[in-house]
């Protein structure tokens, strides 16, 4: 339906790839505040079955005025109190529940990327530039400054729950329809384990020509 003008229309194919991407509504995390996870109840009103949510609750480090999540980097950060002490037990890969447990008794976690090599610095902001311009806007250096962080669901974008394939096509279990992306689970590759720029990327690029290839065939 279009919504300016209620007008409503219908397309019938024999053969329909979900690429919908995946669900983090409302997180505050890049891009992910217009996931509202629709394509997942399009699958299941036309009887595919959804897989693997239970692993679907990563929460990313994030600074507390930007929506930039890019949990890699902070493997070379030190977590710190205001008042300087270090957070003992908190990490990027292991000990983000010591970061969750702190915000949620309101106590502020700060960051700092003081652990990465000096030769690495210049690289680590040509390889992720939009990491750094929230930093930059403020005058932040983030190898060097303390600034706030949080923690920002990524839902099934960094999780590995979706839409559950049934064969190496990416079919579903509703007859004609495929999975691709962050739409379809990743249980298959990766079982509860998530990656967002690693087996979900992979995953992404893979898989649309999979379930692309499915739905041409069925299609012939």
């Amino acid at each position: 339906m279009n919504t300016q003008t209620g007008e409503t229309w219908e397309i019938r194919a024999g053969a329909v790839v979900v690429a919908t991407g995946g669900c983090a509504f409302l997180s505050r995390a890049l891009g992910c505040n217009v996931l509202t996870g629709d394509g997942y109840l399009f699958a299941a009103e036309a009887g595919a079955d959804l897989s693997g949510m239970e692993f679907s609750n990563a929460y990313a480090i994030c600074p507390t005025f930007s929506s930039v999540t890019k949990t890699a980097y902070y493997s070379y950060a030190s977590f710190y109190y205001e008042d300087g002490t270090t957070v003992e037990g908190a990490g990027s890969k292991r000990g983000r529940s010591v970061i969750a447990r702190n915000l949620l008794q309101g106590k502020q976690v700060y960051a700092r990327l003081d652990q990465a090599p000096e030769d690495l610095k210049p690289l680590l902001r040509v390889a992720q530039t939009n990491f750094f311009l929230p930093f930059d806007r403020r005058g932040i250096d983030p190898f060097k400054d303390l600034f706030p962080v949080t923690l920002r669901l990524e839902g099934t974008v960094r999780g590995t729950g979706g839409i559950r394939i049934v064969d190496d096509t990416c079919a579903t279990s509703a007859p004609g329809l495929y999975a691709a992306g962050d739409a379809a689970t990743r249980e298959l590759i990766c079982g509860g384990f998530t990656g967002g720029g690693s087996h979900n990327a992979a995953w992404a690029m893979s898989s649309g020509s999979f379930a692309g290839e499915g739905a041409g065939s069925l299609m012939r």
